[in-house]
C-alpha cells in the first residue's frame, strides 16, 4: 500500500455485522489495520469518515466507536489526517429502515427551519468533501463536520 492520501469510510450497523463486537471489528480494527500498513509505507494523509458526535465517552455505542476510531488512527502521526463528521447520510438504495425515517423525519424539521447544523447530508457530498480533503496540501489534524461538510465540498 503505497501513496499520497489513503480515504477510509468503511463502517456498517449493528444489524447486518450481527453484534456490536463484529461492528467495532470491522469499523475499528479494520480500518486501523489499513491505516497502520499505510502508515508504515510512507502514506503522509488520510482522510477518514467518522460521525458527527463522534466521542470516547459516549454513553452511545456508536458514538463511542467512532471517538476510539479517531483517537487511534490520530495517534498514528500521519503528517495530516483530515476527519469528515458526517450527520446523517442520505443513501440511495439504503437498506436500513430506522435510518431512512430518522433521514426523512429531519428533512421534514429541516424544512421548517428547525435543526438545520444536523441536516441529512448525501453520501455524494461527502465523498466529494473527502476528495477535496484529499487533494490539497495538509499538516496536522483537522475535523470538518456538519454543514461545513458540504460548505468544504462546494468551495472549490
Amino acid at each position: 500500500m503505497q501513496g499520497d492520501v489513503i480515504f477510509s469510510a468503511l463502517g456498517t450497523s449493528k444489524k447486518q455485522a450481527g453484534s456490536k463486537e463484529a461492528q467495532y471489528h470491522i469499523d475499528h480494527d479494520y480500518q486501523l489495520m489499513f491505516a497502520t500498513f499505510a502508515k508504515q509505507n510512507g502514506v503522509r494523509h488520510m482522510v477518514l469518515v467518522s460521525s458527527a458526535g463522534a466521542d470516547t465517552g459516549s454513553s452511545f455505542f456508536y458514538m463511542k466507536l467512532k471517538g476510539v476510531i479517531e483517537r487511534d488512527v490520530e495517534a498514528l502521526g500521519f503528517a495530516g489526517l483530515t476527519i469528515v463528521q458526517p450527520p446523517s447520510l442520505i443513501r440511495k438504495h439504503a437498506k436500513r429502515p430506522l435510518e431512512t425515517i430518522s433521514v426523512k423525519a429531519l428533512q421534514a424539521l429541516n424544512a421548517i427551519g428547525l435543526f438545520k447544523s444536523m441536516a441529512p447530508i448525501s453520501t455524494e457530498i461527502v465523498a466529494q468533501c473527502m476528495a477535496e480533503a484529499g487533494g490539497e496540501p495538509f499538516e496536522g489534524v483537522r475535523r470538518i463536520s456538519k454543514q461545513a461538510i458540504r460548505r468544504f465540498a462546494e468551495s472549490k
